[in-house]
């Protein structure tokens, strides 16, 4: 019996890109997605530019009509006028340090006037430090 060989070689001839053409393609690709992205995010901003100027020019036409019909800008004044109470004695337990932090923030942004500086802020704060 005669022996066959052990192995065979087929050789296929298909038409390939090159390795560096498929790259080339992939990168295309990706720019063209990424030219895309641009434009819609290009899109996007010009309608919230758009949104913007409306919103602008309406509040322009309202502060234009308070002050036409002689009535005071509402954003501003009553602000001027609130007296925050200020935060309580605050007696060193961690577990309400967040809640002491949070009435300071709170009175330093509506009485913001008393604080002109971070120095104030800090020694204000600990004058509501009793221990800890």
């Amino acid at each position: 019996m005669p022996e066959l060989p052990l192995t065979t070689s087929i050789t296929v001839n298909l038409p390939l890109l090159s390795l560096s053409k498929m790259a080339e393609s992939k990168m295309q690709i990706q720019m063209m997605q990424m030219e895309e992205m641009i434009a819609n995010m290009a899109a996007q901003i010009e309608l919230l530019t758009q949104a913007i100027e409306h919103l602008t020019a309406q509040q322009q036409g309202m502060q234009a009509a308070a002050l036409r019909s002689g009535a005071p800008f509402p954003s501003l004044c009553r602000l001027h006028k609130i007296k925050p109470a200020p935060p309580s004695d605050f007696s060193g337990d961690q577990a309400k340090g967040r809640a002491f932090l949070n009435s300071c923030e709170l009175y330093m942004q509506l009485a913001g006037d008393q604080f002109p500086g971070e120095e104030e802020k800090i020694s204000w704060a600990y004058s509501y430090m009793k221990s800890g």
